[in-house]
């Protein structure tokens, strides 16, 4: 739950204006910092700028960011510049930060009005050097236009369901995960800033079915087959045609609700329709909820391989109820665990050792799967923030999955993507053991938690090591002509290596 509600944004946006409103609306204290700061110097801000400059003026704002920052239920409006400083976000990381925008144009206009902003001279080139610092801030409000009071009224709107939702990391999307969750789904997109657009809600019709009476009534819904055959580019071109005679536009807003097959063909329709448009993740299955859903990668499949065509589209949110999980057959709970299992692998012995101990289903009941979730998303949230276009840390995420892809083409996609993963995670530790990259009792250690999981270890009958290594030519990841695989050296140590 926020703490403060922060009003920031560049001088003459107005935080002042907007955060007296605001009190009178919440009825929280108002705290300007810049008055706050001339009171206790008995000067104003241009003229401690001028007696003492600029740094001395910027350790006073530290000083109040970590006096205010210990206390609650204050409204506060920080100086433009107040937190460009990694260190002054951090105080206020526990809060509601909202950002108002204004077109420099209107900036100018009123800062020609008031000749006492000692930067203002400057204000152009600070503007833009400040922009990629506001652009990190979750909420971000237009106050260019309209009255005042719309702004404040939004803004104590977007507080009060911050007070529900979980406030991303800073330069990361939402992921909120609770149970029950998806009956607010309505207000999840208003919190998202999407709630006067149009809604498109893409999934197949046996999810229609189980969840469409929580879906806002005026979301058009577009219903696709069901499973992997189907996650290609004939879909894809179905879902153009439906927003086109639906006069959906880059304005308006898709949702997948579903498991990765939809998440991925959403993704990459909300990449790719009318040159890119917003979407949200309401991701159905365990698997998708710990992998698909989150990263922003999505694609669609070619006869000679899967994901070939794809692009990078963040979400603007995922939205986890795992009470979505009780609807799904066992088999399928299962293939989300491998992986989990390879999260466990790449970044956290701790949620692999759980599993070791904890294995679900073994007592009853899914009550585990809570805790099992985030601790996944959070070792692929880390590396993403990282790496987010798989230039090299992010490669760790393949992990069994080049393995997992060549199994799933051979079989035709009648081994379901988990299974194919859990058997790629064996043979890429196998792998690893044959060349001397990992101990013995590792390969052992992951074999044994997966058949725990009664997930499979080994190809399939039929299918042959050769076969295997031949469908795995076909993989994305070849780089010079070389396949690189993804290889476990011990839990929390993973390499990429290049093989013939």
């Amino acid at each position: 739950m926020a703490k403060n509600l922060i009003l920031t944004g560049f001088m003459g946006t107005g935080k002042s204006r907007v955060g007296r409103l605001l009190s009178e609306q919440l009825g929280f204290p108002f705290v300007d910092l810049d008055r706050v700061i001339e009171e206790r110097q008995g000067k104003n801000v241009q003229q401690i700028f001028k007696d003492y400059g600029e740094p001395f003026f910027r350790e006073l704002e530290h000083q109040l960011c970590v006096e205010f920052s210990k206390r609650s239920s204050l409204i506060i409006a920080t100086g433009g510049g107040t937190l460009i400083p990694k260190e002054n976000r951090r105080l206020f990381s526990g809060d509601s930060v909202f950002c108002l925008r204004a077109s420099f144009e209107v900036i100018k206009e009123r800062l020609s009005r008031n000749q006492k902003r000692p930067l203002a001279q400057n204000a152009r080139e600070l503007w833009l050097e400040r922009q990629p610092v506001y652009d990190q801030i979750f909420h971000q409000l237009e106050s260019t236009n309209g009255a005042i009071e719309g702004v404040a009224n939004r803004i104590g709107r977007l507080f009060e369901l911050d007070q529900l939702f979980e406030r991303p990391p800073e330069g990361f999307y939402p992921i909120h995960i609770q149970r029950g969750i998806l009956n607010r789904l309505a207000d999840f997109i208003d919190w998202l800033g999407l709630g006067d657009s149009s809604l498109a809600v893409v999934s197949n019709p046996k999810i229609l079915e189980l969840y469409k009476d929580l879906l806002p009534k005026t979301a058009e819904l577009i219903e696709i087959p069901e499973g992997e055959p189907f996650k290609n580019l004939d879909t894809v071109r179905q879902i153009y045609i439906q927003l086109l005679d639906r006069g959906l536009t880059r304005h308006d807003t898709l949702l997948a609700l579903g498991g990765g097959v939809v998440g991925d063909m959403t993704g990459f329709v909300a990449a790719t329709y009318w040159r890119g448009m917003n979407y949200i993740q309401v991701p159905t299955s365990l698997l998708a909820m710990v992998d698909s859903s989150v990263g922003g990668k999505t694609g669609v499949d070619l006869p000679e391989g899967k994901n070939l065509v794809g692009a990078f589209k963040n979400p603007k949110g995922v939205l986890i109820d795992p009470d979505l999980l009780k609807t799904l057959p066992e088999r399928e709970l299962r293939c989300g665990l491998a992986e989990i299992v390879k999260h466990a692998i790449i970044g956290d012995p701790e949620l692999l050792e759980y599993l070791e101990q904890n294995p679900p289903f073994e007592k009853g009941g899914q009550g585990g799967f809570d805790w099992i979730i985030r601790r996944a998303i959070n070792v692929k949230i880390k590396i993403v923030r990282e790496d987010p276009y798989e230039q090299n840390l992010r490669m760790h995420l393949n992990l069994g999955h080049t393995f997992g892809h060549a199994i799933e083409l051979l079989s035709d996609y009648r081994i379901p993507h988990g299974e194919a993963v859990a058997i790629g995670l064996v043979q890429a530790a196998e792998y690893a053991l044959q060349h001397e990259k990992c101990e013995p009792q590792l390969v052992v250690r992951i074999r044994d938690l997966l058949s725990k999981l009664r997930l499979p270890v080994e190809l399939p009958e039929g299918m042959t090591r050769k076969a295997l290594w031949e469908a795995m030519t076909h993989d994305k990841k070849r780089k010079d002509g070389r396949l690189r695989l993804v290889l476990p050296r011990a839990l929390g140590d993973v390499r990429v290596v290049s093989v013939q």
